[in-house]
């Protein structure tokens, strides 16, 4: 039970108003340079002076009322709790400047709202709302187990008090802020090199020797300045008239001129190179009239020179005041030349990636036509062999019955034919399968072009329907080839452009001397190739014919290549395609 005092009318009347004012006074100049003392000593003034059972100071953090500060409150008290019915939270959430009274708090509804009404049974409860830079953070009151009505002199002593708790209050919010900021440039100068303390030290003799004509200036200028030297970025003004009017300490280091060195002079003749100095001009009458220029308000990368004539990446950000009716500008430089090292660095170390990555993927593909190859001769050598006398056998079988049955009708003629084509298309199969799994080396001798070619067109079915047109020079230095694996390359590109033509068109063949070799050059008028399998033309397995196991062309590369050539394909969708064979001459 909270133990009852004398009320405060007989305080009053016991000590007078001028004792009051006394004590009042008296826990003034008791003020320490702790906010927070302060605050307990005012709490204390006010549950004396008011002869309350009870005086609080309470404050509203976050989600809590927190009590900071109480005189004479019982040892179980709560000193923080929930906000949401308590008397002293719905003062905080009221503000204003008047003194709430509020008598027979058993009656009210806060008897069930806030559980110090109940559990101390309070009767009066007296307080003043306490503001901090123009909004209520706290709520002064006194308490009392009886009815008790306040007069005017006692209402005006809690706001008093009150306004005392704001000035404290606001002290308090200060100085966190300035322990804060203390810290952190504690923090950056610890950092600094030894010629930055002399600079610091110079700085603060400035201060010193303006801390008498300019007091009230002191603490702002005094954060301004311990700011921008210990910042790591360079920090410039400029003027209206283009010249340097302020040079931090991090400049000095990033350009190498000391202040006194760079104030006064013009900024982009300074920190520019030669080549900016036109469009910079061009644009300066502008940023003097209206404030206003193309890097304003933008943080952007250009290029800077130090003392000396150096060139380096630099990072701005600029800003613009006007001081007087006249625009200035700040700029924020940031040395970037680790930075665009670390990102060409990377660029390179991402190209090298890509590149190892292309590596890898063309080193697994060819590792799977590996394995496709390896599959491909052990099919070939299993089978090749055995399907080769068979079809021999089918095929003298067919030469039989064309001789005996030279009288058969039409049907029987044309279903035999059927039959010679369907071997030997099976013998081309097997061949290209066996010529894939094992390449014979090339026996080698003088070749003339143009008789190789026409000998090679002779053993092609070429159809009516097909315009067959040659350039084909007698001129022509002769090769040094197999004629048999280059004669089968050419009838599988000449079969293969006469089957891309079933509706007819034109074949083109033409044969040229470049420096050691001869080009052949092998043209149809057919669909030509997609896209999407040019790359794959050369690969085993890979074909797009409805009957075919997608070999030809890749015994065609491999004869050529062996015999020292090359081959090569050009084609678009819908204008045909020109295979070109290149060879050695002898």
């Amino acid at each position: 039970m909270i133990a009852c005092h004398s009320s405060g009318k007989d305080i009053l009347m016991k000590n007078g108003e001028n004792q009051r004012l006394r004590r009042v006074n008296e826990c003034f100049l008791g003020y320490s340079p702790d906010p927070d003392s302060n605050i307990r000593m005012l709490t204390n003034c006010c549950g004396e002076l008011m002869g309350a059972a009870c005086a609080l100071y309470n404050r509203l953090e976050g989600d809590k009322l927190h009590t900071l500060a109480q005189w004479n409150a019982p040892p179980d008290f709560n000193p923080v709790d929930r906000p949401d019915g308590h008397i002293c939270h719905d003062v905080i959430r009221l503000g204003g400047q008047a003194v709430f009274v509020l008598q027979d708090l058993d009656r009210t509804g806060y008897a069930k709202s806030d559980p110090n009404v109940t559990m101390y049974c309070l009767k009066t409860y007296i307080g003043a709302p306490v503001s901090c830079k123009n909004r209520c953070v706290g709520s002064l009151c006194v308490v009392y187990q009886t009815n008790y009505t306040p007069d005017e002199e006692e209402k005006k002593l809690l706001q008093i008090l009150a306004v005392a708790l704001g000035v404290e209050e606001e002290r308090r919010e200060e100085l966190a802020a300035l322990r804060a900021l203390t810290e952190e440039l504690e923090e950056r100068v610890a950092r600094r090199t030894a010629d930055l303390g002399k600079v610091n030290e110079q700085l603060r003799i400035d201060i010193a020797e303006r801390k008498q004509a300019e007091e009230a200036l002191l603490e702002n200028m005094e954060k301004l300045y311990a700011i921008t030297d210990s910042a790591t970025d360079a920090i410039v003004m400029m003027d209206n008239d283009g010249k340097i009017s302020f040079w931090n300490p991090a400049a000095e280091t990033i350009f190498g001129y000391r202040a006194e060195e760079a104030q006064g002079k013009e900024l982009h003749t300074v920190l520019a190179p030669a080549r900016y100095h036109k469009s910079y001009r061009e644009g300066y009458d502008r940023f003097r009239k209206t404030g206003e220029g193309g890097a304003i308000g933008k943080t952007i990368e250009l290029d800077a020179i130090r003392k000396g004539g150096v060139e380096f990446p630099m990072e701005l950000s600029l800003a613009t005041f006007r001081i007087k009716g006249k625009w200035h500008a700040a700029g924020i430089m940031r040395d970037i030349t680790e930075r665009r090292q670390a990102k060409m660095e990377l660029v390179r170390t991402n190209e090298e990636l890509e590149k190892k990555t292309c590596e890898l993927i063309k080193a697994q593909e060819e590792l799977v036509r590996n394995e496709k190859m390896a599959a491909i001769g052990r099919l070939a050598g299993c089978v090749g062999h055995e399907l080769r006398n068979p079809l021999g056998v089918m095929n003298n079988a067919v030469f039989f019955l064309k001789t005996v049955m030279a009288d058969a009708d039409d049907t029987v003629g044309e279903y035999l034919e059927i039959i010679k084509q369907e071997i030997d298309n099976s013998q081309r199969i097997i061949s290209d399968l066996l010529d894939f799994s094992r390449t014979i080396p090339p026996r080698k001798r003088a070749v003339i072009p143009r008789e190789l070619i026409i000998e090679s067109i002779g053993r092609c079915a070429i159809p009516e329907n097909i315009n067959l047109q040659t350039e084909l020079s007698d001129a022509l230095p002769p090769l040094r080839i197999d004629p048999l694996q280059i004669g089968q390359v050419f009838q599988n590109i000449i079969t293969n452009a006469v089957q891309e033509m079933p509706e007819g068109g034109a074949l083109h063949i033409a044969a040229r001397k470049d420096d050691d070799f001869v080009e052949i050059s092998i043209a149809d008028t057919g669909d030509g190739i997609l896209p999407e399998n040019m790359e794959k033309l050369f690969q085993p397995l890979f074909t797009t014919k409805a009957r075919g196991i997608g070999l030809g062309l890749v015994v065609c590369r491999n004869l050529t290549e062996a015999n020292g050539g090359r081959i090569a394909v050009d084609s678009k969708p819908g204008e045909g395609a020109v295979f070109t064979v290149t060879l050695p001459v002898a």
